[in-house]
């Protein structure tokens, strides 16, 4: 039997604001098997994107244990958090985080280059990644000159084109 993906047990993130403690995230237990489709719902300020943030490694938790692909996370640096990051998991953000000035294929490029790529191999895979999305026409667009739908589209190439373990969408 393979171990999970990701594992969760009694994960607590707070927060103190103004002197009183907020609660964020209050002892979630999970267990997330490789191929798994799992959706966290709830309603707006219930914690579903500092859970996110936590699970993809973007913050500690107060409390609890999280094992990703085996390893458990509070053992880890920044440094190699940041490299699990960028090799096992794949981030759609609310709001995209698209470099402004920069063209779709650039944008998609970014994740290969914190990965050690070669300019070559890592604009050929971003643009597959963007012609796969149906963005072919689009390469050299900055997000000023895409729509909407388009640039969530940039984004999950962005996300893809590392072909991470884990896809986590806010």
């Amino acid at each position: 039997m393979t171990a999970p993906l990701l594992e969760t047990h009694d994960l607590v993130k707070d927060y103190v604001i103004g002197g009183e403690v907020l609660h964020a995230v209050n002892g979630v237990s999970l267990s997330i098997k490789r191929g798994e489709f799992v959706a966290i719902m709830g309603a707006s300020g219930s914690g579903k994107s500092t859970f996110m943030n936590m699970i993809g490694c973007l913050d500690v938790p107060t409390s609890g244990t999280l094992l990703l692909d085996g390893i458990d996370t509070k053992t880890l640096d920044s440094d190699a958090l940041a490299e699990i990051r960028n090799r096992k998991i794949g981030f759609v953000f609310q709001q995209f985080n698209l470099l402004a000035r920069t063209s779709a294929l650039d944008n998609v490029a970014v994740p290969l280059i914190y990965a050690g790529l070669g300019y070559t191999e890592r604009r050929e895979r971003a643009q597959a990644k963007l012609e796969a999305m149906g963005l072919g026409n689009r390469l050299q667009n900055t997000p000023a000159k895409l729509s909407g739908g388009q640039q969530q589209r940039v984004a999950i190439a962005r996300a893809l084109v590392t072909d991470p373990l884990m896809l986590l969408a806010d």
